[in-house]
């Protein structure tokens, strides 16, 4: 393979960073572009502008200062929504003020119910076919007067739900969220007996449900005995089934259509507020700011109202057709430059045109902004984090390995473009050599300087350095070989970036 094939060698994806990475040549390219689109655009549009202005004062806004804050930042948009909401409230009687803050009380009235719908036992049984059991404690006590005296701690302890929460607990109610109101009740009966009723709404539920108040019943047993003395609770009659319970279909019927009227009062002051789009957009911010957002929500018109668009120059098509012929332009020239200009392009060429020991990329000392350095990390993303430091270590170990096994203690650093930003790479790695005990000193370009020549002949062996986009490949292939002219050995190459 000739090295004029080895030279086209490029892929998509080398293409698409070296178009991103002339970002600021697209960006200027687009930004005069869009510059010269708007200079062939201008007309007047004065009457259309105060037509415009009139219709604004109707609406209480200017829809196009709306689309504007719409794409602003959160505190802009907030102080856009409020002067707005505001103007809006100016625009509405007591009684329409009422009435908005009503329609507020109602729906926060649906949401408590349909939580209450949706996670109670008590509203998704069956109320004509429910799981219960009717249990029958007896306690007893050889103390005197004990017994009755712990029938009315006990019947405390279930009565005041602290039984129920436990056992919610238990059950995995606690953990999903479910309300389990109103399922368990307590009655003392004949002073020394507590009668407790449950139900749910399946019969697995209820079989762990009488499991588990017994064993809730026999530990507060153990607690209350250190308390009050030595007594027992023992379950006396259970009765398990299934029943219908009127009151239970009567109470979620009643829930039911409370709520449906409640959702009925919603879509009719909404319905209302409509035809009065001051009304209706006040009560959309103030929505919008209850759930946590800045209150700037789209507006509504009214849709029997003729809609006027805010006026504009004939300019945006302009301004977009500008921006995009100097975005290829500008993308044209980068594709020319990166196919034509003879320079090294990536770090990877080092290895496939001249089958160098490539160890990494060095970083120079050229300023760049973070975007810069971000697409030259995915551009070369192989050689290691985009860090001075972190590469010229990780080359010097490499360098510093190969020195060892091949025992060799001194080498020069040649490359055909060392500037001043290139040189401060060159001198962290030169740092990290010595400390790993290899002598490196920096010789420089051997093809313009004796010098050069003279320290890579005395070291005998070099660790060849090339920028990126500076150094030719002719001047590489001039370099290597000299090298091999004058039989000197390359134990490394890397580039500068």
């Amino acid at each position: 393979m000739s090295n004029e094939q080895k030279y086209s060698v490029m892929t998509v994806k080398d293409i698409f960073w070296k178009i991103l990475g002339g970002w600021k040549a697209v960006l200027i390219l687009a930004v005069i572009g869009a510059v010269a689109g708007i200079w062939f655009s201008g007309r007047s549009y004065n009457n259309a502008q105060n037509r415009y202005n009139e219709y604004c004062d109707n609406l209480g806004f200017r829809p196009d200062e709306e689309d504007k804050a719409l794409k602003a930042g959160e505190a802009e948009q907030k102080a856009y929504a409020d002067k707005r909401a505001e103007t809006w409230k100016g625009m509405l009687t007591g009684a329409q003020q009422s009435a908005v803050k009503d329609l507020f009380a109602i729906k926060k009235l649906i949401a408590e119910t349909d939580r209450y719908i949706s996670g109670s036992v008590y509203m998704n049984v069956d109320a004509y076919n429910i799981d219960y059991f009717t249990k029958v404690y007896q306690v007893s006590s050889d103390i005197e007067g004990l017994a009755g005296s712990l029938v009315t701690t006990y019947n405390t302890y279930i009565s005041n739900g602290s039984l129920i929460e436990e056992l919610a607990g238990r059950l995995g109610w606690k953990d999903n969220g479910t309300i389990y109101s109103d399922l368990l009740t307590v009655q003392v009966v004949n002073g020394t007996q507590l009668k407790i009723y449950f139900f749910c709404g399946d019969a697995d539920t209820l079989k762990q449900a009488d499991t588990e108040v017994e064993n809730i019943l026999q530990e507060k047993k153990a607690e209350y005995a250190k308390q009050y003395g030595n007594h027992t609770i023992e379950c006396v009659d259970t009765v398990i089934g299934k029943r219908s319970d009127l009151n239970v279909a009567n109470t979620q019927n009643t829930v039911q259509a409370r709520q449906t009227s409640y959702t009925n009062q919603v879509n009719s002051s909404l319905n209302t507020f409509k035809s009065n789009p001051a009304q209706y957009n006040y009560y959309n911010y103030l929505e919008n700011v209850e759930d946590g957002g800045t209150g700037l929500v789209k507006a509504y018109l009214n849709p029997n109202e003729e809609v006027i668009n805010a006026p504009v120059k004939r300019t945006r098509l302009y301004a977009v057709a500008g921006a995009l012929a100097g975005i290829i332009l500008a993308v044209a020239a980068i594709l020319c430059i990166y196919m034509a200009n003879g320079k090294l392009l990536k770090s990877e060429e080092m290895v496939y045109i001249y089958d160098l020991p490539y160890l990494g990329c060095l970083i120079g000392g050229k300023k760049r902004l973070f975007i810069d350095r971000w697409i030259r990390k995915q551009e070369n993303g192989n050689d290691g984090p985009y860090d001075a430091d972190t590469r010229a270590e990780l080359i010097a170990s490499k360098l510093a390995a190969v020195c060892k096994e091949k025992q060799i203690e001194q080498i020069a650093i040649i490359g055909t473009k060392l500037d001043k930003a290139e040189l401060q790479g060159i001198e962290k790695l030169t740092e990290k050599l010595n400390k790993l005990g290899v002598k490196a000193q920096t010789a420089g370009n051997i093809i313009t300087g004796t010098e050069a020549t003279d320290i890579a002949l005395k070291a005998g062996n070099v660790f060849i350095a090339e920028t990126i986009g500076r150094s030719g490949y002719k001047d590489i292939e001039k370099e290597l070989n000299i090298l091999k002219g004058c039989n000197i050995s390359i134990i490394g190459a890397g580039c500068i970036d």
